[in-house]
């Protein structure tokens, strides 16, 4: 993957399973009960993976992702990496005010 140069705020990835997005999505339902380091959360076909509140600082990102169902043998993972959205919504804001001023 190139940047050509270029920061990427927040990263996107896309790729296909060679699974149903049902059973990709029921291993992230098991991983949220086997493993500690990470708090994974879904709903419908969203995923969202997120540090700990007790290891979370302000900067501390989450990994977003989406999976859909291209037919019943295949899926497709969509992954957005960055900021939680509440830090994400100020900095747009603080942006947006500094552009103004």
């Amino acid at each position: 993957m190139s940047l050509y140069n270029e920061v990427v705020l927040r990263p996107r990835f896309k790729f296909e399973l060679k699974r149903n997005n049902q059973e990709a999505l029921k291993l992230f339902e098991e991983a949220k009960n086997t493993q500690s380091d990470f708090v994974v959360s879904r709903v419908d076909d969203h995923v969202f993976i997120r540090t700990p509140k007790i290891k979370q600082h302000f900067w501390s990102p989450q990994l977003h992702l989406e999976i859909n169902e291209v037919d019943e043998n295949r899926s497709t993972l969509h992954g957005l990496f960055g900021p939680s959205p509440t830090v994400w919504t100020m900095f747009i804001f603080f942006h947006f005010l500094v552009a103004v001023l």
